[in-house]
């Protein structure tokens, strides 16, 4: 069982290392520099956005600007015949309209009952939906009036809360001369309970190419070399012109398999040899599979209520559930199974949760997060096998209860760490 002990360190430290910068730190003065005018002899901005009224929260940079009052710039991206990205202020839209979807021609497109907008094209199903979103700040410092740190106008998005989406924060100058938008792609991480932002200079390219061509406005390209988006060399500036209509926005998602069922097949037809590591590997995995899914079906079929009470409601099954059901299904398993299964199934089931929501490659620090949850449960799997198999008062079942607290722990650091900052 040295193999044992030693794996319980190593899920330990993994679990731990990604405690570095979990504490944000103390709020700082307004801005001092890094200012951009969007419109010469106006206010001037800071190009970036911030959790709270200060430097020290700052998060994303803005990366579009629109020349026009927030409401000209709203009617860009939320048309008033038919809609694509919907208001945050929960209106219902009416009527049809085609969009255009990267790669997908004669899209039919449709509102369902509760006012929602559905694409239906080959591969795709959207369903878009009212935006909810944590609060931003950004700071204007006005031509004529006090400088001062002022929260987003609206919200839009694209997309499932608890799934992927494109996410719009706007922020309209006081004098209405231009409006700053902070656009980025990102997906529900259910260990963090919070978004991870996966691209801004993608989703900063979708609106240039969305407005291209639409009439009444002008895609002058990209300006303020430097700020912006990471690598997308400056900042998107759009015009409206005078005769601007409602433009149609571009939308993105991505359609999902049905992995739940390929997993009930694949026991079903499994070697009864194998039958339970098989079930072993559905449980553990499966069922973190299964909440992902079920989150983002519950927030399509009820769009009226919160995501946050899906998500508040799924994410003891993540945080109780899977350790359970490790516990419970590596009884059955020989020990080095037991782990090495868990482990896998873990692995595999992350994986095709980053493809599910579309996070592509994810950054070391998560990977390293995923890898040590992986390990506890595979830890915790052992030392239900090791528990089961010996006798009451044997050695072997002594060091089974050990794994198990050891491996407790570990699952409970796993979870704790990325609440606070990972």
């Amino acid at each position: 069982m040295r193999l044992g002990w030693a794996v319980a360190l190593v899920a330990a430290v993994a679990c731990l290392a990604v405690a570095s910068g979990a504490f944000g730190a103390a709020d700082a003065d307004a801005p001092t520099r890094a200012f951009i005018e969007p419109v010469d002899g106006e206010s001037r901005l800071w190009p970036y956005t911030s959790k709270r009224r200060s430097t020290d929260g700052k998060t994303l940079a803005i990366n579009v600007l629109i020349r026009g009052d927030t409401s000209r710039a709203r009617q860009v991206l939320t048309r008033e015949a038919a809609v694509d990205w919907e208001r945050a202020n929960g209106a219902q839209p009416s009527g049809d309209a085609s969009v255009p979807l990267p790669g997908m021609d004669d899209a039919e497109v449709e509102t369902g009952p509760q006012g929602d907008l559905r694409v239906d094209a080959p591969a795709v199903h959207l369903t878009w939906a009212g935006s909810h979103g944590a609060v931003r700040y950004t700071y204007v410092d006005p031509a004529r009036g006090r400088a001062r740190w002022v929260a987003q106008d609206f919200q839009l998005h694209a997309g499932t809360y608890l799934g992927t989406r494109q996410h719009v924060r706007a922020f309209g100058a006081p004098s209405g001369a231009w409006t700053a938008i902070q656009v980025h792609a990102e997906w529900w991480d259910w260990f963090r309970l919070r978004h991870t932002v996966t691209s801004t200079r993608g989703s900063q390219e979708l609106v240039e190419d969305d407005l291209a061509d639409e009439p009444g406005v002008l895609v002058r390209g990209r300006n303020f070399s430097g700020y912006g988006s990471r690598g997308a060399g400056g900042i998107t500036v759009v015009d409206l012109l005078a005769l601007a209509l409602p433009a149609v926005a571009l939308g993105v998602g991505r359609g999902t398999d049905s992995i739940s069922q390929r997993a009930r097949e694949l026991v079903r037809t499994g070697d009864d040899r194998f039958g339970d590591e098989l079930r072993l590997a559905v449980g553990v995995g499966g069922l973190y599979l299964g909440v992902r899914l079920a989150g983002m079906a519950l927030e399509t079929v009820l769009p009226w209520i919160h995501p946050k009470l899906f998500a508040a409601v799924l994410y003891p099954v993540v945080a109780l559930g899977v350790p359970a059901m490790a516990y419970r299904q590596g009884q059955a398993v020989g020990p080095l199974r037991a782990f090495g299964v868990t482990v896998a199934a873990l692995l595999v089931a992350f994986a095709a949760d980053f493809a599910v929501v579309g996070v592509g490659l994810p950054r070391p620090d998560l990977v390293q997060h995923r890898i040590g949850v992986a390990l506890a449960a595979g830890l915790l799997a052992t030392g239900a096998s090791a528990r089961a198999a010996g006798d009451p008062e044997s050695r072997r079942r002594r060091i089974g209860a050990a794994l198990v607290a050891v491996a407790a722990l570990a699952w409970l650091v796993a979870l704790v760490v990325p609440l606070f900052g990972l």
